[in-house]
């Protein structure tokens, strides 16, 4: 990935197919259970699983999965799953010029597949690899945390890029449209990562990222502009209000 254009990159990226192989596929599997055994470890704390699960009336401790139900939104869902998966840190991480753990895109992904049933298994990896590239491959090409800016940006990014795939019909303006969307949104601070604002943030900031991509990807279905020079307008464009009028590019 070269190219500077994020919305026709990315959504070019998603719509192909992603070559299947069993390497790919054990791999996969190995990120999934790494994550199912970060949530059911925050499920084990009653308080997490309260604050995750606010608007549930009924909760079980036991299976976090059992919380879910199919009258839930797919942010709800998201939040939930999210703040349990990175509640403890417990979860995988990757470092380049940012910083990024991949499975914040877990729940995003995860909320489609649970409200839609007529999937394959790898339907839902190969969705899941594509949020997971996306966001790493931002992370090898553009440092967000030495302008103060918090890597659960490219979060927001990767799980409402692929989650408008999937929730669009493989509409490509509506996924162009929710990446710029998405720029248009910005990055938030990282100051509570820090001292002296270190705080509880740092544990639903994921959670909070990946539901207002789903958020952005559903207002993108319908019908406006694309926004197509969001990204690098001289004055008022992403690049030019955020990065200094530095590029944000891929790796």
């Amino acid at each position: 990935m070269n190219s500077n254009n994020l919305d026709i990159l990315i959504t070019e990226y998603i719509s192909k197919d992603l070559e299947e192989n069993d390497k790919h596929f054990f791999s996969s599997k190995l990120a999934i259970l790494d994550t199912i055994g970060c949530i059911i470890e925050a499920s084990s704390h009653d308080d997490v699983v309260q604050f995750a699960s606010k608007n549930n009336l009924s909760l079980n401790f036991k299976n976090p999965f059992k919380n879910l139900t199919v009258n839930q939104s797919y942010e709800d869902i998201s939040w939930y799953l999210t703040v349990l998966t990175r509640w403890f840190d417990y979860n995988d991480t990757f470092l380049a010029k940012e910083w990024a753990h991949p499975s914040d895109n877990f729940g995003s992904i995860y909320s489609y597949f649970s409200k839609n049933d007529n999937y394959k298994f790898n339907d839902f990896t190969n969705a899941l690899t594509k949020a997971y590239e996306i966001q790493g491959s931002l992370c090898l090409g553009t440092s967000l945390n030495k302008l103060g800016y918090d890597h659960v940006f490219y979060v927001k990014l990767a799980s409402g890029s692929v989650f408008s795939y999937l929730v669009n019909n493989g509409d490509t303006s509506a996924v162009r449209r929710t990446v710029n969307n998405i720029l248009l949104d910005g990055p938030t601070l990282r100051a509570y990562r820090h001292f002296p604002n270190v705080g509880k943030r740092k544990s639903w900031a994921a959670a909070d990222a990946s539901r207002r991509g789903i958020e952005l990807s559903i207002i993108s279905s319908h019908k406006d502009e694309i926004y197509e020079s969001v990204q690098n307008e001289d004055k008022w464009g992403f690049e030019s209000s955020f990065l200094d009028s530095s590029k944000i590019e891929f790796g």
